[in-house]
């Protein structure tokens, strides 16, 4: 062992001890910032996926306790009439390619996840195919964000729903920050069942009445800057 004199090695555990409390408060403040912007981040997204990007619009009430006003030129729409669920299992198998979703991240490959959770099943012919663009969520976990758009193609298992637009006109992109708004999160908690609060199943049935925002889609140069 080094033995320095005492004299220095309190010199060394002084500048220690506060070169690190600086760091860790430094660490503390980026935190709370990065807290403050997914807030932020959260909120921008909950307003304009409900109240559109056209300021001072004429808005109506929607007639969804979770959507309140709307603008004037819009419609709900119960979910089946814009999204159906993909029918399509991983037999063969069609790909290799496992897909998870994880809380507030969204769909990643399963490989990419942090070891924790449900394992991969052995057998992935059982899996749900996904395709780039599908909305996918963890029926149990949907109310406190596991929920995103998938960016590839894969499998992932049969716990998730996984959406995709009925037609062309659909954009399954919009719909995904609709679910990913906390507002809508939280209203279905209301269709849940089961022991835990944050672990409710949402049964489709239940979920494919629920009325979502029909917005008229805008021309891109018309659009305001953030």
């Amino acid at each position: 062992m080094l033995v320095p004199p005492s004299n220095e090695q309190c010199s060394i555990t002084t500048f220690l001890d506060r070169e690190t409390n600086r760091i860790d408060t430094l660490i503390a403040k980026k935190e709370r910032q990065i807290k403050l912007l997914q807030e932020q981040g959260a909120a921008l997204i909950n307003h304009v996926v409900t109240k559109g990007l056209i300021p001072n619009a004429k808005m109506k009430d929607s007639g969804v306790e979770w959507l309140g006003q709307i603008p004037e030129q819009w419609r709900t729409v119960p979910l089946r009439g814009v999204l159906a669920q993909r029918d399509e299992f991983n037999d063969g198998p069609r790909t290799t390619n496992i897909l998870s979703v994880v809380k507030d991240v969204g769909v990643i490959n399963y490989d990419d996840r942090e070891a924790s959770g449900n394992k991969k099943s052995d057998n992935i012919e059982q899996y749900k195919i996904i395709h780039k663009g599908d909305i996918v969520l963890n029926r149990m976990n949907v109310i406190i964000g596991s929920v995103g758009i998938a960016h590839e193609f894969g499998a992932a298992s049969i716990e998730y729903y996984v959406l995709h637009g009925k037609n062309n006109s659909v954009s399954t992109e919009y719909y995904g920050h609709i679910f990913c708004s906390r507002a809508f999160q939280t209203n279905l908690g209301r269709l849940g069942s089961g022991i835990l609060g944050h672990r409710l199943r949402i049964p489709y049935e239940l979920l494919r009445m629920e009325r979502l925002p029909n917005r008229r889609i805008l021309n891109s140069s018309k659009l305001p800057t953030f």
